[in-house]
């Protein structure tokens, strides 16, 4: 969350600060034993953001204790629901912002003193250069991480050597992602609720692989969450085909300045409303309106 932390201090906007290893290691303690919550009246003006990609108190640690955190929960899959619901009555937060709208709508009528918004996830697009066309990319076909087992079958079969499958842990994703997106025609996404509906638990949300694909100017193929159509205004995502999925991808990479229009298209739009500063902007718009000034 490293970027989210740079646009928030951008934004000039105070937020938790980094942990020592003293306090890592004690707020993880403390967290274990849910022993990291409010204790002291927390006011407005003191407010601070932090960034939540796992249902535990430990990254709370120990602004929890003295002032009012208002948290972005990223990662909330419903596997995880019911420590996140858990935690969050613990901390009694009075704003929330949380990137999937699947579990925005499942976390508020659980927590009704808490006023929950959808914030989606984001990319730094200065990361990522999308200026090399797709006819002139040297890997057609690139998958990273979880695939949909399926489509991975049939497009390896149909295209052998022109198909990429790369794993996260295998590069840097701030030194080396930016540069294999930038090479790569084709970005293969799928929503979690498709590669791993047990994992998903009915959440169905746009990760930030689909922002960055954009942002490196890619051309994605997969399937599109109905939140990313909502914010961008349209479909960004070449749909699979399933009656014909490797003849559709046959038919793209035979074609690719055909579908150079979108991936412009969804470049402009990215850097419209799919940035960091795009999603601080937001946030501070809904908390200026509830009264919370820095």
């Amino acid at each position: 969350m490293l970027d989210w932390c740079a646009a928030v201090s951008r934004a000039g906007v105070p937020q938790t600060r980094a942990q020592n290893r003293l306090e890592i290691r004690l707020g993880a303690m403390l967290a274990k034993a849910s022993l990291v919550r409010p204790i002291l009246p927390r006011a407005k003006d003191e407010a601070v953001l932090v960034a939540l990609n796992w249902p535990s108190e430990s990254r709370l640690f120990p602004d929890a204790y003295c002032r009012e955190l208002i948290p972005w929960v990223t990662d909330c899959w419903g596997c995880d629901h019911a420590k996140w619901e858990a935690l969050l009555r613990r901390q009694r937060f009075r704003q929330l912002f949380v990137s999937a709208r699947d579990s925005v709508t499942w976390l508020t009528p659980r927590l009704p003193q808490t006023r929950i918004h959808w914030l989606p996830e984001a990319v730094e697009a200065s990361r990522f250069d999308p200026s090399r066309p797709l006819a002139g990319r040297p890997v057609e076909i690139l998958e990273l991480g979880r695939n949909h087992p399926d489509y991975h079958r049939q497009i390896v079969t149909a295209c052998g050597t022109r198909h990429r499958h790369l794993f996260g842990e295998y590069f840097d994703p701030l030194r080396e992602l930016p540069g294999a997106l930038a090479k790569a025609r084709c970005l293969v996404c799928f929503p979690r609720r498709m590669t791993h509906p047990e994992q998903a638990g009915g959440v169905e949300t746009a990760t930030i692989r689909y922002f960055e694909g954009m942002a490196a100017g890619c051309l994605l193929v997969g399937h599109a969450p109905q939140e990313l159509v909502d914010l961008y205004g349209y479909n960004p995502v070449v749909e699979v085909d399933w009656g014909a999925p490797a003849e559709q991808l046959r038919e793209i990479l035979a074609t690719p300045e055909a579908h150079q229009p979108l991936v412009d298209r969804n470049v402009k739009r990215t850097l419209e409303v799919g940035t960091f500063d795009s999603r601080v902007r937001t946030m501070l718009s809904i908390l200026e309106e509830a009264g919370y000034r820095w």
